[in-house]
C-alpha cells in the first residue's frame, strides 16, 4: 500500500488476525505521523506460550514456544529478505553474517525459528 506521504506499507501476516484490521490500525497510526515518507515492512507471526527465558539480557525479548512450521518460517524470512533487497535500504553486507552488517538479519533468522521473540523487531527505510 502506498501512503499519501510517498512511502509504502507492506504487511506480511502469518497470524489468524485479519490483515484488513491490521491495515486499519496501521492507517490510524500513519495519520498521527508527522512525516510518512518511509517504506515500512510489518511482519506478524504466531508465537506460543512464554518459556520464561529472555533472549537478550536487560531487554524485553522473551522466548516463546515455536508454533510456526519450518516451511512457514523460511517463507517469512525469504519474503523479508526479498522486501529489504528490493527496497534498497540495506546493502548485500546486511545479509552476510560474516560481515559487520550481517548481524541484524542473522538475528532475525534466529528469532523466528529458535526464540519466536515477541520483540519489536522492525526496519524502515527513508524511501
Amino acid at each position: 500500500m502506498d501512503s499519501a506521504g510517498g512511502g509504502s506499507l507492506t504487511i506480511m501476516n502469518y497470524t489468524d488476525y485479519s490483515t484488513d484490521m491490521i491495515m486499519k490500525w496501521a492507517m490510524s497510526a500513519s495519520d498521527l505521523m508527522a512525516n510518512r515518507e518511509a517504506n515500512v515492512l510489518t511482519f506478524l507471526y504466531p508465537v506460543g506460550k512464554s518459556t520464561g527465558d529472555s533472549f537478550l539480557s536487560g531487554i524485553d525479548f522473551n522466548k516463546h514456544d515455536v508454533v510456526m512450521s519450518p516451511e512457514d518460517q523460511e517463507a517469512l524470512l525469504g519474503a523479508i529478505e526479498l522486501w529489504l533487497r528490493a527496497d534498497g535500504c540495506v546493502g548485500d553486507e546486511f545479509f552476510d553474517p560474516t560481515s559487520g552488517g550481517g548481524d541484524e538479519f542473522a538475528m532475525w533468522r534466529d528469532w523466528v525459528p529458535d526464540y519466536s521473540s515477541c520483540g519489536d523487531g522492525h526496519h524502515s527505510s527513508d524511501g
